[in-house]
């Protein structure tokens, strides 16, 4: 008789290799074409509450990770993961300035999404809290932060507040 070991899972290593690759295959179902497969990443990057807020506040103007993290009051790191995965799905143009990132609407974009946009900032217009987003965002001071932004200047490393 044989000796075979019985498998219980997956081993550390394959679990992290599947759920790395877990958003790129993510659509490997749908059969239609790869434009399909961009619109459904566009949705699906748009159907959480916090990256919508964010895609607002930058349909205002172009931010720093810290600007987002000071008007929508959320950690750093949930700040650029949204980020993060609004650009994965094409909607954001992302820069660096040393190590600070900077974010704003994509321009040239696989698809077009000024439609979109125009449609997102309508439906948004009258919600509450999108415009206190806005207001938090305009007290947010671009100014030189310090070494969490990298913007030089302020002490707790978060765009300032107006006076």
């Amino acid at each position: 008789m044989e000796n075979r070991r019985k498998r219980t899972g997956f081993s550390l290593p394959r679990v992290s290799f599947f759920l790395y690759n877990m958003r790129i295959s993510a659509y490997k179902h749908v059969t239609g074409s790869r434009i399909m497969i961009k619109v459904l990443g566009v949705f699906k990057a748009l159907a959480d509450e916090t990256r919508l807020r964010i895609f607002n506040l930058l349909m205002e103007r172009d931010c720093c990770v810290c600007e987002v993290m000071e008007a929508l009051d959320i950690s750093q790191t949930r700040a650029s993961r949204n980020l993060q995965l609004l650009h994965e799905a094409g909607l954001l143009r992302h820069w660096k300035e040393g190590l600070w990132s900077h974010y704003g609407i994509a321009e040239s974009a696989p698809l077009d999404i000024a439609p979109l946009v125009a449609m997102v900032r309508r439906a948004l217009e009258d919600d509450l809290r999108s415009r206190n987003d806005i207001s938090r965002l305009a007290e947010v001071v671009p100014v030189e932060c310090s070494s969490s932004c990298g913007r030089n200047g302020n002490e707790n490393g978060i765009g300032e507040k107006r006076q």
